[in-house]
């Protein structure tokens, strides 16, 4: 009887063990997301602020509302989620703020947000999405049931679907994809030129198959005001991205 119950008491120390480390794992996620209620002229607004571990791709899919993706300096992922409801009641602000799920997470590679409306979006209200992302992040792909799309400062692919709005994108180092319901937009990037401390990109944008723009810059790499050289690895990365015929120079030239 004694060596059973010893059995029991085990296999219940390990499921409490399974449920401490779920719990364990969950907690970081939950402690990275805030939220805020305040009053905005004459209605609400809900502030959901979260941060995320820097991965290689970012998946982003919410049910209504405006997405903009920024590329920068940082380590990780921050969020910001804004939501506004013509209201003069708190509580009634409060309860339909409720409504609006806001998911964070990592799964393997990937960085997901996800907003859902449970019950359907309410009316006289507005929401957006804004993303602070690392530049060198790989692959960025956002959907929205409608709204508009604004994405710049990546070096990766960009992809991007909306139910009507809007698509800007800017300063895409890999290809773009964009499709809207007032027809598809494709944005390509290609460097077309590898100097000692600076590079030039080409890009061209299609619409249903029709080249409807084309546009060139030069970046250069700089700190304190002043060109610093491209090591070796990061003009071996350009030249893979390079358009086919373009220019290399040797390391000693501009």
């Amino acid at each position: 009887m004694a060596r059973t119950e010893g059995v029991v008491i085990l296999k219940h120390k390990q499921a409490w063990i399974g449920l401490v480390v779920g719990i364990a794992l969950l907690v970081p996620l939950a402690l990275a997301q805030e939220t805020h209620v305040s009053r905005e002229g004459g209605g609400w607004g809900q502030e959901i602020t979260g941060t995320l571990a820097a991965v290689k791709n970012l998946h982003v899919k919410v049910d209504m509302g405006a997405v903009v993706v920024r590329g920068g300096q940082q380590q990780g992922i921050n969020y910001v989620v804004h939501t506004r409801l013509r209201t003069s009641s708190e509580q009634e602000a409060r309860h339909q703020f409720e409504q609006y799920k806001v998911t964070a997470y990592v799964k393997g590679d990937t960085a997901w947000i996800v907003g859902d409306w449970q019950g359907g979006q309410p009316r006289h209200c507005s929401e957006e999405l804004s993303v602070m992302v690392p530049r060198e992040i790989a692959m960025v792909k956002l959907e929205t049931d409608g709204g508009s799309v604004d994405t710049s400062g990546v070096s990766g692919r960009v992809e991007a679907e909306t139910g009507g709005g809007g698509i800007r994108f800017d300063d895409i180092g890999g290809g773009a994809n964009a499709e809207t319901g007032g027809g598809s937009i494709e944005v390509g990037t290609a460097v077309t030129r590898v100097g000692a401390s600076s590079f030039a990109m080409g890009q061209a944008a299609f619409q249903d198959g029709e080249c409807v723009a084309l546009a060139d810059c030069v970046m250069v790499k700089a700190a304190e005001g002043r060109p610093v050289r491209l090591t070796g690895a990061e003009r071996e990365l350009l030249a893979r991205l390079a358009f086919a015929g373009a220019g290399v120079a040797d390391a000693g030239t501009s």
